[in-house]
């Protein structure tokens, strides 16, 4: 396979193909200077993996606003809270199956513990930037979230959650590896040398408990066949323009997801449901009461419309719901302090109307909220 011209790592210069410099005589050939270059890509090809990791970080830093878990095990030695990262979109499969399947993909940017982070972000940072080098920031793009939603994809169905980049980053490695044999026919570049090294302590890692074997598996597998695809196949226009497009597409669906994550925190999450419904059970109390034809006791019926009112944000339906049920509580207490009848089932017509609404959307939002989520974590 021919070798393409280079820079000189030390100087800068175009140096064609020969391995020592004309300008400054560095020995291109060796090994460490080739690793040099191999991890210190032009700053133009910087820029998406960075973004990436910044993203990473960005959202590990705010899944822990609440403070970190202590006592994990392995890379969760210190994790974040199982509320936050829940509702930013952690990969939980009730919560997929019920409609939220933005969880696929936002899963990738979430971590759960430091080590989990750092180490995704130190491999993204290296094998990033190479992959970018080598193919393009577009490709990259493309090669990185396609490994990673097609991980996620297979952990679906394999009934695995969790989350993190390790698929989307094992899908960078399968690329370097399968570039470098197309155009090396060997594994001798020091960047594949490293992405082998890699690529065996992932395998590792997918044995022991807790990791997600699956996601790391389809990610390798994932990034290998676009990389082979990319390097063997010269594309026509219309295959080009196609590629083009699906990356576009795939953009915009990323964009949507990481909407979706920012729409979910505006929603409360499984502490909210749990605490929401628990001031809907003392209303279902004090209807069961009602219906029976007993007098509420005022200090009952005080603690359901405080515990009603003071109940967390939801999503439109319960939060109507909340406030109908606010009006039927206090028309009921005004009523019956009045010994007015009509009055009590004019405000039982409404608390009952209230909270028929609530537990029809209950029973629709139990697996998008999951609380067995937090109980599990």
């Amino acid at each position: 396979m021919a070798r393409k011209p280079r820079l000189c790592v030390q100087c800068g210069k175009l140096i064609g193909l020969e391995d020592e410099c004309p300008y400054c005589g560095a020995n291109n050939g060796n090994p460490i200077l080739r690793l040099k270059r191999a991890l210190a890509p032009g700053e133009d090809s910087w820029s998406l993996t960075a973004i990436f990791v910044g993203v990473n970080v960005f959202l590990f830093l705010l899944s822990c606003v609440d403070g970190l878990q202590m006592g994990g095990g392995g890379m969760e030695i210190a994790r974040p809270s199982g509320e936050l990262v829940f509702r930013l979109g952690i990969q939980d499969n009730d919560a997929i199956r019920a409609g939220q399947w933005w969880r696929i993909i936002t899963a990738i940017f979430l971590h759960l513990g430091v080590i989990h982070l750092l180490f995704n972000c130190y491999v993204l940072w290296i094998t990033g930037r190479y992959v970018e080098e080598e193919f393009g920031g577009r490709l990259m793009f493309f090669i990185y979230m396609v490994s990673g939603i097609l991980g996620f994809v297979a952990s679906y169905y394999a009934n695995i959650g969790g989350g993190g980049a390790s698929g989307a980053i094992s899908g960078l490695m399968g690329a370097i590896l399968v570039r470098r044999w197309l155009l090396d026919g060997n594994f001798h570049h020091p960047m594949a040398r490293y992405a082998l090294i890699l690529t065996m302590i992932s395998v590792v890692f997918s044995l022991m408990p807790g990791i997600n074997y699956m996601a790391h598996l389809v990610g390798f597998l994932s990034g290998a066949g676009v990389s082979a695809f990319l390097s063997k196949v010269k594309l026509k226009r219309p295959a080009a323009l196609a590629l083009f497009l699906a990356s576009v597409a795939l953009a915009i669906v990323t964009v949507v997801a990481l909407g979706s994550m920012l729409l979910s925190l505006t929603r409360g999450g499984p502490h909210d449901f749990m605490q929401t419904t628990k001031c809907w059970d003392e209303v279902g109390a004090v209807l069961n009461k009602t219906q029976r034809g007993r007098v509420v006791p005022k200090k009952q019926m005080d603690s359901a419309e405080s515990c009603l009112a003071d109940a967390p944000d939801l999503e439109d339906t319960p939060n109507d719901a909340r406030a109908e049920g606010v009006r039927g509580l206090e028309i009921m207490t005004s009523a019956q302090k009045r010994h007015d009848g009509p009055g009590v089932r004019e405000g039982f017509e409404i608390l009952g109307k209230a909270w028929k609404s609530y537990r029809a959307w209950f029973e629709d939002a139990l697996p998008r909220y999951n609380p067995g989520y937090l109980r599990a974590h």
